[in-house]
């Protein structure tokens, strides 16, 4: 490819190609939405690839790669002259480190957890792949942790049949309004079931 053929927004990753300063890290991300179980295609877990370039310290772009290792996706980090308000939201989106979610959650909520792990699912709150949750465990307890907010997840859960869930962002709406939103969300946890999820409240 061309320079010349190169787009604004896909500059840095290719400026950063060029002089050889891309850094990659790869987390590997658990799938606990419905398509979980899909007879076409094996989805029990899924990669997010964050590409850094090393003499900028920016991330230029994010991949996302199949069970298989095959590509099903990417992104392109907004640029400088793109909105502010949508930039700092790509940032923040990225995934953190698990010792540091885990420190996060007992710093903020008093929950000192173990066993994390990167997960994606439906729900609320909903952790898609490119911004992916992390689960952990505490006290026998288990717990999602998303941007400073953590649910405690219930034990029990309750299925939906794979029509009503089949696919439809309305739907998905529908189903989390089925719970009392003010206290309680609803999160899948693979195929047609789902659990009941309490928000837990900061220390201060």
């Amino acid at each position: 490819m061309k320079p010349d053929e190169i787009s604004r927004e896909e500059w840095p990753l290719y400026s950063a190609l060029e002089r050889n300063t891309l850094s990659f890290r790869i987390i590997k991300v658990e799938n606990w939405a419905p398509d979980r179980c899909r007879p076409d295609r094996q989805r029990d877990f899924l990669y997010v690839l964050y590409i850094t370039d090393t003499a900028t310290g920016d991330e230029v772009a994010r991949a996302f790669l199949n069970q298989n290792g095959l590509l099903s996706g990417w992104t392109i980090a907004p640029g400088e002259d793109e909105d502010a308000s949508h930039a700092a939201l790509y940032r923040e989106s990225a995934a953190p480190r698990l010792e540091e979610a885990l420190g996060q959650a007992h710093a903020r909520f008093g929950v000192k957890g173990s066993r994390a792990q990167y997960v994606t699912t439906w729900g609320n709150p909903e952790c898609p792949l490119p911004s992916p949750c992390v689960a952990f465990q505490a006290a026998g307890k288990h717990y999602l942790f998303r941007t400073g907010d953590l649910v405690e997840l219930s034990s029990g859960n309750r299925s939906y049949t794979g029509a009503e869930i089949a696919a439809t962002r309305s739907r998905l709406s529908e189903v989390s309004g089925s719970v009392n939103p003010e206290k309680e969300w609803l999160v899948s946890i693979a195929d047609d079931h789902w659990v009941l999820a309490t928000r837990v409240k900061p220390l201060h």
